[in-house]
């Protein structure tokens, strides 16, 4: 990861024993070294395959005049 504002590099690839996998989605706010990073796009087609379906919600909503139909 590089740092454009100090034009310097951040962070290698490394081991972080106390990371999440399961916030690793666009939007999400994660706290690295103690930076605090947004995740604005993943990396690859494979990582957006393999984290994208993770995230996948339903929403089902039943009409109050419809409870009578309910079988």
């Amino acid at each position: 990861m590089f740092d454009i504002k100090n034009q310097k590099l951040f962070l290698k690839r490394t081991v972080e024993k106390t990371f999440d996998l399961n916030l690793m989605f666009i939007g999400a706010r994660v706290n690295i070294f103690s930076r605090l990073l947004t995740v604005v796009d993943y990396g690859d087609v494979f990582t957006r395959k393999r984290l994208e379906g993770q995230k996948e919600k339903t929403f089902a909503m039943i009409k109050p005049n419809s409870y009578l139909e309910i079988g």
